[in-house]
């Protein structure tokens, strides 16, 4: 809600409905420190998260009388502060850079409605700077800890040294250098989380992205292994007396999946099994090496991996045999092989299921973050004394995009969540079939 009621408490301590929220404030404040607040003249607010992003972006719908483009000269040199809180008590509160205005109506000479766009201001530092120099001996996870503290200047208190997870040391055995050739700063970062190694259990796969909270470079091992956040269930909202807000909170009454699974796109990227071809430039002559994925490969979000052992007329299973391969220079040992074809597998698994739901206002959730969906089976026979989890799309799934979008009164967050691997066991060996035989013989 934007204000407060008669009482003098705000909507958020007492609260009428799930999606209630309190304003606290909402002002842009540009170059010569003119602050105006403008709570009043917002139609939508949106907040964007991605996990495949490293930072935070959104867009504001003003509604204005009062001149303000001219008032305040915005020009892309301003900034927007948000700061807001839910029932539960949790504060959101940052400030964000604004470079654009989009969709710019004049309905008459009194009014005009216009987009503002507005993004970390760490993003802005990163389109105006590179980084040309070369790091040897030292660890992968402290290259991203100088970029981000001498290059982009991100202070402790947005990127704590705990919230960036220790990954291996830098190259093989021949410690070779590692060089940035003219990078963007986060394009550095990317490119060093996509071949490093957590020191926790070796596996490949960081993540540098910005939740409410900060940032954090992360595993995905870390990030699957994690605790999750909390469970939303798949059942209706009763408006009686029966229903509480904090009960209403943990339901979802209607829910979308994008995709369930795709397996044409997991052979072509890599997710079942995949080949890497090492070049040696010096002697000419290259070396192939498979991924073949198990159920011991990696560690996944829920028990077992989505597929089984089948084989088709050929012989071969879905993942002994696959249309991704991916060639490398063969200077760095073995150490390509423990990073590239398993980083492709996960990531491709990972968006082959994908659920999008409106949560009630939320921000204590983030990208990155473990949610436990409750889904009963699609059944006639399926009641509220008889409830059986779909064990195919129930189960563990992680936030990989997230907006928070706040109107005059109501706070909803739109998440995409994702899964890599199912609460039944799939990965099996069929025995022989007579009308399997037949039908892929057709």
């Amino acid at each position: 809600m934007r204000g407060e009621n008669p009482s003098g408490k705000s909507n958020a301590d007492n609260p009428q409905s799930e999606y209630d929220y309190f304003l606290t404030e909402l002002k842009i404040v540009n170059a010569v420190g003119l602050a105006i607040e403008i709570n009043e003249i917002f139609e939508e607010i949106n907040i964007y998260e991605d996990l495949f992003n490293n930072t935070l972006s959104g867009d504001i719908m003003i509604n204005d009388s009062t001149n303000l483009i001219n008032r305040l000269q915005i020009h892309g040199n301003e900034f927007l502060l948000i700061n807001f809180r839910t029932p539960s008590g949790i504060n959101y509160e940052k400030g964000f850079r604004i470079y654009k205005i989009s969709d710019l109506q004049l309905r008459h000479t009194s009014n005009a409605q216009y987009k503002l766009h507005f993004c970390s201001e760490e993003f802005f530092i990163n389109q105006q700077y590179h980084i040309s120099r070369s790091f040897k001996e030292i660890r992968l996870s402290d290259i991203v800890k100088i970029i981000s503290r001498n290059i982009l200047k991100i202070t402790e208190k947005k990127l704590a040294d705990s919230d960036i997870e220790q990954s291996t040391l830098l190259t093989a055995i021949e410690n070779n250098p590692l060089i940035i050739p003219n990078m963007k700063p986060f394009e550095s970062i990317n490119w060093i989380g996509s071949f490093a190694l957590s020191l926790k259990d070796l596996s490949p796969g960081f993540f540098f992205f910005e939740t409410s909270n900060g940032y954090n470079f992360k595993s995905f091992s870390t990030l699957c292994n994690a605790v999750s956040k909390r469970t939303i269930t798949f059942a209706p909202k009763n408006d009686n007396d029966t229903e509480t807000i904090a009960s209403k909170h943990d339901k979802m009454d209607q829910l979308q999946f994008k995709q369930v699974f795709d397996v044409l796109d997991g052979i072509e990227n890599g997710a079942y099994g995949s080949t890497i071809r090492k070049i040696d430039f010096l002697n000419r002559t290259t070396e192939s090496e498979k991924f073949i994925l198990k159920e011991n490969s990696y560690k996944t979000l829920n028990s077992f991996l989505p597929f089984n052992l089948a084989k088709n007329r050929l012989g071969n299973s879905i993942n002994e045999s696959s249309d991704f391969q991916r060639f490398f220079p063969k200077f760095q040992g073995d150490l390509v092989s423990r990073w590239l074809l398993v980083r492709a597998s996960r990531i491709t698994l990972l968006n082959s299921a994908k659920l999008h739901v409106d949560i009630p206002g939320d921000s204590s959730i983030s990208v990155g973050d473990i949610i436990t969906v409750n889904i009963p089976e699609n059944s006639a026979k399926t009641d509220g004394r008889n409830i059986k989890l779909d064990m195919m799309t129930s189960g563990r799934y992680m936030i990989t995009g997230l907006r928070h979008q706040l109107k005059a009164n109501k706070y909803i967050c739109n998440a995409q969540l994702c899964k890599d691997s199912v609460m039944v066991n799939l990965n099996y060996n069929p025995p022989f079939n007579p009308n399997w035989n037949t039908v892929i013989n057709i």
